[in-house]
């Protein structure tokens, strides 16, 4: 039953699209109130380009992070292949392409696996799970804060969409995984499934 009361809330969370256009995957999932746009850019030409938006909370200053870019021909979907950019996308949590300094950053992998993201519309009778790279890493910085991250990596059709939610204290991987599976909801909500 809280399993079903929990899909409810995510399917009704992620149809609240307040969020932020994130191209070429389109509209975000609104996370909530207190998650307040940092950035947004893009990087590259018309032929390879990414696009990512940053979100601070404003109570606890975490970090969500998002980036997208269409793969191109031939490249590999296997989600195995996209943990190198998994655990360099967001160094502290911001976009690697962003002109701002960055901290000296070194990473410890604590998970990086291939895992089931469990989604099912009942009215539709159609399962919308979806395999997803899931990671969690420590950054530590050489002289400064230190960073727990948890995040996401999944393949839609052609476009890769990384998720990451970054901390400064200890959090756990709950937000990270239900704003991935807010994504694939709201995949299946543009896509008329």
């Amino acid at each position: 039953m809280k399993a079903f009361l929990f899909l409810i809330a995510v399917l009704a969370a992620a149809h609240c699209f307040g969020g932020e256009l994130l191209p070429p995957f389109g509209q975000l999932p609104d996370p909530g109130k207190n998650w307040k746009l940092r950035e947004k850019g893009k990087y590259g030409d018309s032929s390879f380009q990414w696009h990512w938006v940053i979100l601070t909370n404003s109570e606890n200053a975490d970090v969500l992070s998002y980036a997208a870019h269409r793969l191109e021909p031939g490249e590999s979907r296997e989600l195995i292949y996209l943990s190198d950019t998994a655990h360099e996308i967001f160094p502290a949590g911001d976009a690697t392409w962003t002109s701002s300094p960055k901290p000296l950053l070194t990473g410890h992998p604590i998970r990086n696996r291939v895992t089931k993201l469990d989604l099912s519309n009942s009215a539709a009778k159609k399962d919308l799970s979806q395999e997803a790279l899931e990671y969690s890493f420590v950054q530590e910085e050489e002289h400064g804060t230190n960073r727990l991250a948890h995040g996401y990596a999944l393949v839609f059709d052609d476009v890769a969409v990384y998720i990451q939610h970054t901390s400064m204290k200890v959090i756990t991987p709950e937000f990270a995984h239900d704003m991935a599976v807010s994504l694939l909801s709201a995949r299946a909500a543009n896509a008329g499934r």
